[in-house]
């Protein structure tokens, strides 16, 4: 559809139309975070058949508990999709799937950086030459995953992390919510 075309529609036309769009988006968030769920369920079998340890275990244990929750938090999204009847809420419902599927991103970065296997490889070792490097770079990534964690969506923190889509969208609900 033409942009000449989305101005002519009505304010009911244009919210039905960009409430199919996010259902199509969490459609495919939901998708996504299911395979990423398989993936790391068949890595985490496969590992612990090989090298049967507690930090890859753990590692792999965070990054399926983070898909599961993406994929959890979509799913929500499109059982509550039909029942939001304003433009107002269905931005406040996008503001908050994405928000809930930035945690999660967060919450497996954190969890992979802090069972790095090669980190504690350094650590038994006690190879303290780049053991010191490591801990505070590792620090300084994991202050600001924690900060990115704890932080509400705002326009300026999240340009390069939205998709075009999702920029669209919330654009367009922001223009149906200040039209009223």
């Amino acid at each position: 559809m033409k942009l000449d075309d989305l101005y002519n529609l009505s304010r009911d036309e244009c919210f039905e139309r960009i409430k199919g769009e996010s259902l199509s988006q969490a459609k495919r968030g939901l998708c996504i975070g299911a395979l990423i769920l398989i993936i790391f369920l068949f890595g985490l079998y496969v590992w612990h058949d090989f090298e049967p340890s507690l930090v890859p275990i753990c590692d792999f244990s965070v990054g399926c508990l983070a898909a599961a929750c993406i994929a959890v938090n979509n799913l929500l999204f499109l059982h509550r999709l039909d029942s939001l009847s304003t433009p107002e809420l269905l931005l406040h419902q996008y503001k908050k799937r994405f928000n809930n599927d930035r945690k999660a991103i967060c919450f497996a970065l954190i969890g992979g950086l802090i069972f790095n296997i090669r980190l504690w490889e350094d650590i038994i070792n006690f190879n303290w030459g780049w053991l010191v490097i490591e801990l505070t770079l590792f620090g300084v990534l994991i202050v600001g995953l924690i900060y990115a964690y704890f932080k509400e969506y705002d326009d300026t923190a999240l340009n390069g992390v939205l998709t075009r889509r999702d920029e669209e969208i919330i654009g367009r609900l922001e223009d149906l919510v200040e039209k009223k």
